[in-house]
């Protein structure tokens, strides 16, 4: 298939300047690739649905594969995520149709329609460093203090951990913020507050051992 012209510039397999030599090729930016991709799972997504084949489906896989090696999520992490979900609410083997709503669940979506669910949030900003991977802090995290993280986006060299509280575990947040400051200073961590909407320093002149922790009410829909 030949890409019309209003859909270029377009990101193309690694290998496309080998195998058509004859195209102009240019590179992205580490910054902009997320933005390249997303379009890019898009755009297989729409070829699945229109062809069924299921060399666009791996082509699907592969670009969500690509997501998850930029934010530097290792496939046994997305799996964990994957497997946990599918325990806490199954698959899709069984062809389950959602015909209606319950009047009491559809008065439960009306209600919250403007008035998003509130939660306690930890953002975590652990430095790459060498040999070390920031999920891998996370795990340690979850065994040593019991707390649940998820991985967030990544960049200035840093990687994202959140762990989540419900609205009236505010107490537990902060409790928790202390113990994730004072296992991280055990570990050889130097931390300091983040500050909402103000981003990492892009320069870590502690050599790998800044990390960064804010805590916040925030409105989860």
């Amino acid at each position: 298939m030949t890409a019309k012209k209003h859909d270029l510039p377009k990101l193309v397999r690694d290998n496309y300047p080998e195998l058509c030599p004859d195209n102009t090729y240019g590179s992205i930016s580490t910054d902009d690739r997320l933005t390249y991709l997303n379009k890019k799972l898009v755009e297989e997504v729409n070829e699945y649905q229109e062809t069924g084949r299921l060399e666009e489906l791996a082509d699907l896989v592969e670009v969500a594969h690509a997501i998850l090696k930029l934010w530097n999520i290792e496939i046994p992490d997305f799996e964990r995520v994957r497997k946990q979900k599918r325990k806490e609410r199954g698959g899709y083997e069984k062809g389950v149709l959602l015909i209606a709503l319950s009047p009491e669940y559809q008065q439960q979506i009306e209600e919250q329609k403007g008035c998003p669910m509130k939660i306690w949030e930890i953002n975590l900003g652990i430095p790459f460093r060498e040999n070390l991977d920031a999920l891998a802090i996370g795990k340690r995290l979850e065994t040593d203090l019991g707390l649940q993280s998820s991985a967030g986006g990544c960049g200035f060299g840093y990687r994202d951990l959140r762990f989540q509280f419900d609205a009236d575990q505010g107490d537990a947040a902060k409790n928790a913020v202390k113990r994730i400051c004072t296992w991280l200073t055990l570990h050889g961590y130097k931390v300091k507050e983040q500050v909402p909407g103000h981003p990492y320093e892009t320069e870590d002149e502690d050599g790998g051992t800044l990390a960064y922790i804010g805590c916040s009410e925030i409105d989860y829909e």
